[in-house]
């Protein structure tokens, strides 16, 4: 879900034009509207339609000025309301970086230290390793080392309405998968954790910490930190997901209770404003020792020899908020974001006093990253490959990869197996410490399994005690279909019950 990506991603991890002329105030823009770019309104227009994405916005930022801030497509399908500059989307993670600033202004005046110790902090936050709870440093909330798994806990909030306190609580129960600060996983709810620091620190909400600190000293006035302030809006970008071979509306995911890891909603002329901050322009509500500091190597990432290959990537890391790369000799510092039906994506070049942020209104697509790197190629004036047809090789791959991973899957089905047991024998109320219960139930004549409301839906048996998933209304990243299977103990009693959401799970009977 919430993620950021700043590598060649999977698209498992991972319309026409609406000009106006605006009236820009004297911040550092132009008084009028026009792409500095050649035929990148054509471009961007040709792409959308390949990529089947309603609405999306762009601004660019070069040498302190916001040189473009343009909206392309509608708001929502089969509806006249066009996107401009001011249309609001949800950011997701790359609200993550704004968690780190806010914690990078408490460093700056003295009320908190990186290394301090999360423990003497919030004492109430534990995880399940006890020697990774005693040494748990605040910068370790943020980097994505800590060893718990890549969107471990995420079931928590999605489709759930549990409170802030209780998802932070039981992810104690949640047990690492790699030694801690061994291995890059990225993480949702430990941002949610960092987010606490702030209350446990100033008194103040994260919701009021960074919008007083942040965006009212950047004049990002319509950015917002909860999806319930957009009821009543009009200027809403409203999510998309291909459903069923369909494009279909969807709703937004209410992340109020980690909004410390993707909880912001805003614009590209808002987000502009943001960058300019970034690259020593603009407001500066960080010293540019913090800015910097947050774009260091703090947990190293792979760099695989076909990305070398293709765009001459040397190395990868995540710092405070931010990917980081080389490319063509430059530092690009990159973060994405992904709800439901929501892909986004913001990108600086240090040297080159460049930005660009790119909102979309469909998950999942590549867009974002086709046109931030069109754009970035165009500023350093290199040619790079064929973005946009070098992503959708990748996501007609990914296709491919998901259709023969599925004849492999039929090809080794045991045929003519039955359920050790009836229907009923499978029934019950199902219990992880970390999720909760689960049930499982008999509805038209089939099993039905029920976590919540995005992760449910009926059951096919497979082979033996093992079972087939179709989620009903699955979230964007995961896959389709899951395998439910049942345990039996040497009573020939039902005991457990095994799935796999984003990790494996194992839920006792009770």
């Amino acid at each position: 879900m919430p993620h950021g990506n700043a590598t060649l991603p999977t698209m498992n991890m991972l319309p026409r034009i609406c000009f106006s002329l605006l009236a820009l105030s004297l911040s550092g823009t132009l008084t009028a509207q026009s792409s500095p770019i050649d035929g990148l309104d054509k471009f961007v227009n040709a792409a959308m339609k390949e990529w089947s994405v309603p609405g999306l916005a762009l601004a660019i930022v070069k040498d302190d000025k916001i040189v473009y801030a343009q909206g392309y497509g509608v708001r929502e399908m089969n509806k006249p309301g066009r996107v401009d500059d001011r249309t609001l989307f949800a950011i997701a993670s790359n609200s993550k970086a704004f968690t780190c600033a806010a914690l990078s202004l408490l460093v700056e005046e003295g009320k908190l230290a990186w290394n301090d110790k999360v423990s003497e902090i919030l004492p109430w936050f534990h995880l399940h390793d006890a020697l990774a709870t005693r040494d748990l440093r605040v910068v370790d909330l943020v980097v994505h080392r800590v060893g718990l798994p890549t969107f471990g806990g995420d079931h928590l909030w999605i489709g759930s309405k549990m409170a802030r306190r209780e998802v932070l609580e039981r992810i104690r129960h949640q047990k690492l998968v790699a030694p801690f600060r061994s291995k890059f996983h990225y993480q949702n709810i430990l941002y949610t954790a960092a987010g606490e620091i702030i209350p446990a620190k100033t008194g103040k909400s994260w919701t009021e910490f960074v919008t007083t600190r942040l965006f009212k000293p950047l004049e990002m006035n319509d950015t917002l930190t909860s999806v319930r302030e957009l009821k009543g809006l009009e200027n809403v970008a409203v999510p998309h997901e291909i459903r069923g071979g369909k494009m279909t509306t969807m709703d937004y995911d209410d992340v109020d209770s980690i909004k410390a890891a993707a909880g912001i909603n805003s614009n590209v002329r808002d987000v502009a404003q943001w960058l300019r901050m970034h690259l020593a322009g603009g407001k500066q509500v960080l010293s540019q020792k913090s800015v910097h500091e947050m774009q260091q190597c703090k947990t190293p990432l792979g760099v695989s020899a076909g990305r070398t290959r293709v765009l001459g990537t040397h190395y990868r890391s995540y710092g405070l908020g931010w990917f980081t790369e080389d490319y063509k000799g430059r530092k690009l510092v990159s973060h994405g974001g992904a709800l439901t039906g929501m892909i986004s994506e913001t990108l600086f070049v240090p040297e080159e006093n460049l930005g660009v942020v790119v909102l979309t209104n469909m998950a999942m697509n590549s867009l974002t990253t086709v046109i931030t790197r069109r754009v970035v190629d165009h500023y350093l004036k290199v040619k790079g490959p064929d973005w946009n047809q070098l992503y959708l090789g990748f996501s007609k791959n990914s296709k491919q990869r998901d259709t023969a991973s599925e004849k492999a899957l039929q090809a080794r089905r045991q045929g003519n197996t039955s359920p050790s047991f009836p229907l009923k024998a499978y029934t019950g109320t199902y219990h992880n410490p970390v999720p909760g219960e689960a049930k499982v139930t008999q509805k038209d004549g089939k099993l039905y399994f029920f976590y919540n409301t995005r992760h449910h839906g009926y059951l096919s048996h497979w082979q033996h005690d093992t079972f087939r998933i179709v989620w009903i209304n699955n979230i964007m990243d995961m896959k389709e279909k899951a395998f439910v299977r049942f345990e039996l103990d040497e009573k020939s009693q039902v005991t457990k019950l095994h799935t796999t959401w984003y990790h494996p799970i194992t839920f006792d009977r009770r």
